[in-house]
């Protein structure tokens, strides 16, 4: 079973431009700002119906809240120290 991704969430909001006031406001006070910050800390995890309201309040889907960040570095190279000014 996947995991809610509490980075994502924050994420998210931060892409939105929202601050957690805000993101509580655009749900309708219907879930606190302190509540949310407990999500994107990863201290609570949210319902499946607040999941639905906050990918509709941040303009995502609910699966984006279950994705994972997977970043691979390739090989690192360095130029000879002799070419550098």
């Amino acid at each position: 079973m996947t995991t809610f991704n509490n980075e994502r969430l924050k994420t998210a909001r931060l892409l939105a431009g929202l601050s957690l006031r805000q993101l509580e406001e655009a749900l309708g006070s219907k879930v606190t700002h302190n509540s949310i910050n407990k999500y994107e800390k990863g201290l609570m995890q949210p319902e499946t119906g607040t999941i639905l309201k906050l990918a509709e309040a941040l303009h995502v889907t609910p699966a984006y809240f279950f994705e994972v960040n997977n970043i691979e570095l390739g090989e690192i190279r360095f130029r000879k120290q002799s070419s550098l000014t």
